[in-house]
């Protein structure tokens, strides 16, 4: 299928809010995202982009990208013009919104924080919080459209300068919530995504309720509860106590 970029709006120095429309309606969950395929050096080269914007809004929907250069992929998508046209391939992703009248805690980092709105969107109550993390305040985007969706957005710097009032480090740092009832969902770079997990499980967070995309390069720990850990209540109790006492 094809979707052609309707709009193009530069939000940051290097982030991209690229709004598309596709020849067909697109079937997703509120989370997921697409593959897209394009052509460089003569050969095909594939690129996920999760969705920013809601499954209602389909056949139009919105990515939020961040152009790394030389990233093939985000120098392609960021080099666009209105009226230029995409080629999708697959429509995939494990991270996607499980329950929307639980609590739900999003926990993310630079563009991780794209499936994490796309989630939002789509929540009628004020239960849930969302943590984002960003190197510096230039990097914030604005959360105004999801701000009467949520409880709590937490922004967090890890490279603040003095003038910043607000929270500061790393995400796993700054959780104050950990509830065995709600939800957690993690997206962002692999570090922080394992560091994120371990806290959760050591504070007794079941790993059922955690919820991540899969592709991140697991620490030896964290491996063997991704092969062991669902299978059963025992295993699960088990792994929770090895945690705790790490």
């Amino acid at each position: 299928m094809k979707a052609k970029l309707t709009k193009k709006t530069k939000l940051t120095k290097d982030m991209f809010l690229l709004s598309f429309k596709s020849d067909t309606k697109l079937k997703y969950k509120a989370g997921q995202h697409i593959v897209v395929s394009f052509i460089h050096e003569g050969k095909e080269t594939l690129r996920p982009y999760s969705f920013y914007s809601e499954p209602s809004t389909s056949p139009n929907f919105e990515l939020l990208i961040k152009k790394y250069s030389p990233g093939i992929g985000s120098v392609y998508m960021t080099s666009l013009k209105v009226g230029d046209e995409i080629k999708i391939v697959k429509i995939k992703g494990n991270l996607y919104l499980r329950n929307k009248r639980k609590k739900n805690i999003f926990l993310s980092t630079g563009t991780g924080v794209v499936p994490m709105v796309s989630m939002i969107r789509t929540l009628s109550n004020k239960k849930s919080e969302l943590y984002f993390g960003c190197r510096y305040k230039e990097d914030i985007i604005s959360f105004m459209e999801i701000k009467q969706k949520v409880s709590k957005i937490n922004v967090i710097i890890s490279k603040p300068k003095k003038n910043w009032s607000g929270s500061k480090g790393y995400v796993q740092d700054n959780i104050k919530t950990f509830d065995k009832n709600s939800d957690y969902y993690i997206c962002g770079v692999p570090k922080m995504v394992i560091e994120t997990e371990k806290k959760l499980l050591s504070k007794g967070v079941p790993i059922k309720n955690i919820h991540i995309e899969g592709w991140e390069k697991f620490d030896k720990e964290v491996d063997l509860i991704h092969k062991f850990g669902r299978l059963n209540k025992l295993t699960n109790y088990f792994v929770n106590k090895l945690f705790k006492h790490a």
